[in-house]
């Protein structure tokens, strides 16, 4: 066999194991992304590492943060992003970004990749909420490594205010379940869940 043929051999191979546009495993596209976001601290979070779904969990008692890979077509990779801390403020700080990796520099494309939601999604045909409302709900996502991404609907402050409480439980869905479809290269809404 030839040395060229071998050449030939190896960058086939590579480019189906699923890394080789850019990374060879999940951890290393993290360590790239996580260098460009100096203000998240990892230190103390346990890693939870599943390569064969290019999906990674760090996380501690407070802290959640999610990195998974996405394949679309012609070879696009969509990485996203997930970041859950429950503080004691009664205000999590929540964070969601998907990305692509384009000439060695991460780009945004969050707008293009989830379903644009807003809080009266979730009332379905029930009499939606006044718009003041929208300031005190958030939304929370949840990673699976099944390419799933659940969005949850969330109060900021349940219980200190019975108006808001009667609004909120007069939703008529808890989450959305979206499915990857590669593609399109999107997460697209699945079913709704009560």
């Amino acid at each position: 066999m030839t040395f060229r043929l071998l050449q030939i051999l190896l960058l086939v191979t590579t480019s189906l194991s699923g890394f080789a546009k850019n990374f060879e495993t999940i951890e290393a596209a993290f360590q790239s992304f996580i260098l460009t976001k100096k203000t998240i601290n990892i230190e103390g979070l346990q890693k939870n590492v599943a390569e064969k779904n290019s999906f990674l969990e760090l996380k501690n008692k407070n802290t959640t943060l999610q990195f998974g890979r996405y394949e679309g077509t012609e070879e696009k990779e969509i990485f996203v992003f997930n970041y859950f801390v429950d503080t004691s403020y009664n205000q999590p700080a929540i964070s969601i970004g998907c990305y692509e990796y384009i000439n060695n520099t991460w780009k945004e494309v969050t707008d293009v990749v989830l379903p644009m939601l807003s809080f009266n999604d979730f009332y379905g045909t029930a009499t939606a909420p006044p718009k003041s409302f929208a300031n005190t709900v958030q939304f929370r996502f949840i990673l699976h490594k099944n390419n799933t991404l659940h969005i949850v609907i969330e109060p900021h402050i349940k219980g200190e205010n019975e108006k808001f409480d009667r609004i909120f439980d007069q939703r008529r869905y808890a989450a959305v379940q979206t499915k990857w479809n590669k593609n399109t290269a999107k997460f697209e809404i699945a079913k709704w869940l009560k």
